[in-house]
């Protein structure tokens, strides 16, 4: 019988990253940290990580992608990319929250809240039961009502370490990597919670303002 073979995608935020994971393992990743990238690479990162491993799309069980909340146009592309790579319905796709990811990676450790940073003063929060499952509806909160919280013995995750230095972050999650987004897609693999491409959209949690503006490239694998 094949093995499970997972295809991530990481566009939420500034890195580009495409993952392999074969049973759970990641076994081969290209990354860059290059701002404005992901329209430019990451098509030629799944063709790259495919064509590395001797693979065809057909052999790959699942596409899993990060669908937010995060960058506007890093989901728009991460996005339309894994939808178009299972359209036929075979890969199947994988919806990654990205809120959820930083959860899952500190999961076992109750009274969980994932905290990414959004814009101006505000952060995207989410709480989660010790197995990373969420216990209510994405909010988005200016830092003073974060604050307000009790959040004092929380296991506390997310990337908004530095602008929120008054909260304790679990070190260990507080950077959006494709391990992540690849952890949560095999557990979501697991209990077979695909979604139709047709019906996959970001979540933006918040409605997108255009901002006016005025008239290096690292991989591995």
């Amino acid at each position: 019988m094949p093995s499970i073979k997972i295809l991530s995608i990481e566009t939420s935020g500034d890195i580009c990253s495409v993952g392999l994971s074969d049973e759970g393992k990641l076994i081969a990743e290209y990354t860059t940290a290059e701002k404005h990238s992901h329209d430019k690479l990451l098509a030629s990162y799944v063709k790259n990580i495919l064509r590395d491993n001797n693979l065809d799309l057909e052999e790959i069980s699942s596409v899993a992608v990060s669908v937010g909340p995060g960058s506007f146009t890093g989901l728009r592309v991460g996005v339309s990319l894994a939808k178009s790579l299972c359209f036929g319905g075979n890969p199947k796709l994988i919806p990654v929250p990205t809120l959820q990811a930083f959860a899952f990676a500190v999961k076992n450790n109750g009274g969980i809240f994932a905290i990414i940073p959004s814009h101006r003063d505000l952060f995207y929060i989410q709480e989660f039961d010790k197995e990373a499952n969420p216990l209510n509806s994405i909010e988005l909160l200016t830092k003073e009502s974060i604050l307000q919280k009790e959040l004092k013995d929380k296991n506390i995750c997310g990337s908004a370490l530095v602008q929120l230095p008054e909260l304790t972050f679990n070190k260990s999650a507080n950077s959006l990597s494709i391990n992540l987004i690849s952890n949560l897609a095999n557990k979501l693999f697991k209990s077979s919670s695909f979604v139709s491409p047709s019906d996959t959209v970001p979540i933006y949690s918040q409605n997108f303002v255009p901002k006016n503006h005025k008239s290096k490239n690292s991989s591995r694998l």
